[in-house]
């Protein structure tokens, strides 16, 4: 069994390889620009040099002598101007080779890693599931079913838990299995095969994508605002539909916030896969919209969810684009979140600042850097993983993985640690502000004050549903 973290494993952002090598040509360029003003300043003392009047050179040679002396020492000399623009931009140019070298270095040691990872995660997947499919075959047999069926069904329920408990008690399995699949899926062909899938479906008559969604709006009511992580988490929980309302349609939630600082901002919330038919339901956050979020894909979900947010906005008498917007989902739900942030034609519509996102794959989807993007995830959650994509190295990207926290009395599985509640939880107990935090959450709390600490609130709420 893996031992449990000490605390929330924060990575990417501030520390990540990108901001250094962001930080390095940034330096190397103002050292560039420093280097032209000062060739400028030369120019000028030329000029200067060059305009001195003739009479009084000649009225007064020794003190023209003198001044153009000084000129020439101040242009050319050892430590003169033109020396020091020369060695400006020598260093600059140096910042720029030493970030290309780093980032080169960079992306050779990741290759090697991955070259180890591979065959260990291969290899580690297949002994993992032999020895559970063993044991799930001799308890089925000890257990003497009394029918084929009976057999068959028992074998797969054990085996399902089996691997269910192996997985939920040794979470790094999950990262060297994710590995281990690039060696029949390459990165670069992940999109399309899920794209295949999905074209192979809409074939056979599954993941319809042609019927426009139908946006109705729900009667605005005042409400809490959210304070912190663990309260964007329940708002993830409040927005899926029970079971009995399903058929409904999916439920996205846009609260407009009213800030300290008398700005209005909005959090909208995007619910995860509430049903997973692929015979196109009528709540469209189903297993073709997951399918075409994996694969980067069109998904009638965008253009709706969009008109839902406009809807919100207009009857808060607003003009959409004109207030910041926090795009938060879970699951299926951060996906979409964060392919519309994304997504310059959304980007375009509406001002979009930030990005949170729960137990959702999102590593391949790159998000500009002027958004800021917070990805949650469990060491025990399969499902941020199954882009086949091991963390992501970006500036604006800060990666919290945290031990799963299952209820009180319960014992964790595989299933609770992605629930939207057991995210809320750990949240909690890990990501409370007003707790020593890493400085990164520190300071993603600090940009984040206005949107979590407003003085009033009211939610505007859509069903999006797809129609018979």
């Amino acid at each position: 069994m893996d031992a449990p973290l000490d605390g929330p494993v924060v990575t990417g952002g501030t520390t990540s390889v990108d901001a250094s090598l962001q930080d390095m040509r940034s330096h190397a360029g103002r050292i560039d620009r420093s280097g032209d003003e000062v060739r400028r300043i030369v120019r000028a003392v030329t000029d200067l040099g060059v305009a001195l009047p003739p009479t009084s050179l000649a009225m007064s040679p020794a003190t023209g002598a003198a001044v153009t002396s000084h000129l020439a020492m101040l242009v050319l000399g050892r430590h003169g101007l033109t020396g020091l623009a020369v060695r400006l931009e020598v260093l600059a140019r140096g910042l720029r080779l030493t970030a290309g070298a780093y980032e080169h270095a960079d992306q050779v040691a990741r290759a090697t890693l991955e070259r180890v990872q591979i065959p260990v995660g291969v290899a580690i997947t297949v002994a993992v599931v032999a020895r559970e499919a063993g044991q799930a075959a001799a308890g089925t047999a000890l257990a003497q079913p009394t029918s084929v069926d009976t057999a068959m069904g028992e074998l797969k329920d054990r085996f399902v838990d089996g691997l269910g408990t192996s997985v939920y008690a040794n979470p790094d399995l999950t990262n060297l299995a994710v590995s281990g699949a690039r060696r029949y899926v390459p990165g670069e062909e992940f999109e399309q095969e899920i794209a295949f899938l999905l074209m192979t479906g809409r074939a056979l008559g599954a993941f319809d994508h042609h019927r426009t969604l139908t946006v109705r709006s729900l009667p605005p009511r005042a409400d809490t605002p959210v304070r912190d992580l663990s309260g964007l988490m329940k708002a993830q929980k409040e927005v899926l539909s029970t079971p009995a309302e399903t058929d409904r349609g999916t439920r996205v939630r846009a609260q407009r916030v009213l800030g300290p600082d008398g700005v209005h901002r909005w959090i909208v919330s995007v619910p995860g896969t509430q049903d997973w038919s692929p015979l196109s339901p009528a709540n469209p956050s189903d297993l073709g919209s997951n399918l075409a979020a994996l694969a980067g894909k069109s998904n009638p979900l965008y253009p709706a969810i969009a008109e839902s947010l406009e809807l919100a906005m207009r009857q808060a008498g607003v003009r959409p684009g004109s207030e910041p917007v926090m795009l938060a989902g879970h699951s299926q739900g951060g996906l979409v979140a964060t392919r519309l942030a994304a997504d310059s034609a959304f980007r375009r519509r509406f001002n979009v600042t930030s990005v949170v996102t729960a137990g959702a794959p999102t590593g391949r989807i790159a998000v500009p850097r002027d958004i800021s993007v917070l990805s949650l995830e469990h060491r025990q959650d399969v499902v941020p993983r199954l882009d086949a994509r091991n963390a992501v190295d970006r500036s604006n990207v800060v990666r919290v993985v945290l031990d799963d926290s299952p209820a009180p009395g319960r014992q964790g599985s595989v299933a609770s640690a992605h629930h939207p509640l057991t995210y809320a939880r750990s949240a909690q107990a890990h990501l409370d502000p007003d707790a020593p935090l890493d400085p990164q959450l520190r300071q993603w709390y600090s940009n984040h004050d206005d949107f979590l600490n407003g003085t009033a609130a009211t939610s505007y709420e859509s069903l999006i549903r797809r129609p018979p």
